[in-house]
């Protein structure tokens, strides 16, 4: 496994590791594995070329502890995606690229155009306003599978070649899927199905994300409005160029509810809420004013909580329902970040359908659903 690897020293840092000799005791030597490396989109591809030959669980071990410095596209991250070799290397590129999901697009994949004068800004976000306000309100019953994978950060120690390397990286918890139903502007999940679920998890930790549906930006993009907001650059989007402006909402002005479970406060459990300040980045259809993509980071205070930081990032794109073309969610990823730990949970939405009064909701599994 190491021979490929090796190609790519330049790009590795040292990393203390146990060197298991057949007569004595453990002893620290300093070897390169390419651990918590920090790469570019351009670097990460490269890499991925060099090591096309390795096994799945190989790759996958190749890419633990990495970091981009870059936003994967996504175009980028489905043509990387569909050259690995299999299921463990594939979960090792999705938390890596939903790692990065909240930093900025390398410059090659931001489009050169001239920026919009400052009138034309204005009435793009003013048409994201209208947008917001009316699609919200007019969306129709509909339901939709939402597929959650969780990763976890971990720090291990793997034996390779008779040497035991310390590895920092994330792990695979489990993924479960549930049937959405939205129906009159709420969102209730239905029916559950883990494919390796732990006797003792509950999804219910961690961050809760909430209204990617609608709600959720209508409270964003209300809290825009009352905070500042500028324009960034031009990108390309599965359903064509965005506008993309960055924001910054303070504490004082933000409906935005942060849920955490769970945080230990005079020795009990309970769950964190709090409405704090937030900045990120909205990308616009700049002629009709439909919400691409939003991204937002929070800003919270240590002092407060244990909760460094409560991030979220959703992928919005046209979805026909009903014969009608609505704006909805195809991907969210949220991460959260505790003193000793670091969690991502990516959603996929997908499988859309219009939801009528008569319809029966089938669990995943094929089972009846308890009336």
């Amino acid at each position: 496994m190491l021979g490929p690897s090796l190609l790519l020293a330049a790009l590795m840092c040292a990393l203390p590791a146990l060197v298991l000799g057949q007569d004595t005791a453990p002893q620290i030597e300093p070897v390169t594995p390419w651990s918590n490396e920090q790469l570019t989109v351009e670097m990460i591809e490269h890499v991925l070329a060099v090591l096309h030959t390795e096994s799945d669980r190989n790759l996958a071990r190749d890419l633990d502890g990495h970091h981009l410095t870059q936003r994967l596209t996504a175009a980028r991250f489905e043509l990387l995606n569909s050259k690995l070799p299999g299921r463990e290397s594939r979960q090792a590129l999705l938390a890596i690229a939903d790692e990065a999901a909240f930093l900025d697009l390398p410059p090659a994949d931001q489009l050169d155009l001239p920026a919009p004068d400052r009138a034309a800004q204005g009435r793009m976000v003013s048409r994201a306003a209208a947008f917001v306000a009316t699609t919200v309100s007019r969306m129709p019953d509909f339901t939709a599978t939402r597929t959650t994978t969780r990763f976890q950060d971990a720090y291990v120690m793997r034996s390779i070649e008779k040497h035991l390397i310390a590895v920092e990286g994330f792990r695979f918890i489990d993924r479960h899927e549930v049937t959405a139903v939205y129906r009159d502007g709420q969102e209730v999940d239905q029916s559950p199905k883990a494919t390796r679920p732990e006797e003792n998890t509950n999804k219910q930790s961690g961050l809760h994300s909430w209204g990617e549906f609608g709600p959720m930006l209508g409270v964003v993009v209300a809290d825009i409005l009352k905070g500042k907001i500028g324009w960034s650059h031009w990108e390309q989007t599965g359903d064509g160029t965005a506008a993309v402006f960055q924001f910054a909402v303070q504490a004082d002005k933000s409906s935005y509810i942060v849920r955490y479970c769970c945080v230990l406060k005079d020795g009990r459990s309970s769950e964190f809420t709090s409405t704090p300040a937030y900045h990120g980045e909205i990308a616009l259809d700049p002629a009709t004013g439909a919400v691409l993509r939003i991204m937002l980071k929070t800003d919270l205070s240590p002092d407060v909580v244990d909760l460094r930081r409560a991030d979220l990032a959703v992928n919005y794109k046209r979805i026909d329902i009903g014969g009608r073309s609505y704006i909805l969610p195809t991907r969210s990823i949220s991460l959260w970040k505790t003193p000793i730990v670091v969690a991502i949970n990516d959603v996929v939405f997908d499988h859309y359908h219009q939801f009528r009064g008569e319809m029966r909701i089938v669990p995943p599994d094929g089972g009846e659903q308890p009336q």
